[in-house]
């Protein structure tokens, strides 16, 4: 009886070793949900840490990085995007003129 406790549990770490191997092999199939799995920290999280770090315990910009996930080009990063402010604004007023189906059936 206990052998076969011992071949079983063996059998399992087995395939249990196998599993991984194979999803080692296939691209994108590390996460148990079949994805790859999600960034421990977003960029402006990244960076809002980063410069907690630098404030708090007083580090370079280096050596705080060097303890969080990530590169350490990320904290440099500067949007050349214009600001499009205004057109989220535009965007947000819309809704308020126009009347959905519904509240065109019930005013008529």
């Amino acid at each position: 009886m206990p052998s076969e406790v011992r071949k079983l549990r063996q059998l399992e770490e087995d395939n249990a070793r196998l599993l991984r191997l194979v999803a080692d092999l296939l691209p994108g199939q590390q996460d148990a949900s079949g994805g790859d799995p999600k960034k421990a920290l977003k960029p402006a999280q990244l960076r809002a840490t980063v410069e907690l770090l630098r404030t708090g315990i007083q580090v370079s910009i280096r050596r705080a990085s060097q303890t969080l996930p990530g590169p350490r080009s990320t904290l440099y990063y500067q949007s050349r995007k214009p600001e499009q402010a205004p057109l989220r604004d535009r965007i947000k007023e819309i809704p308020s003129f126009r009347s959905s189906p519904l509240e065109r059936a019930m005013a008529s």
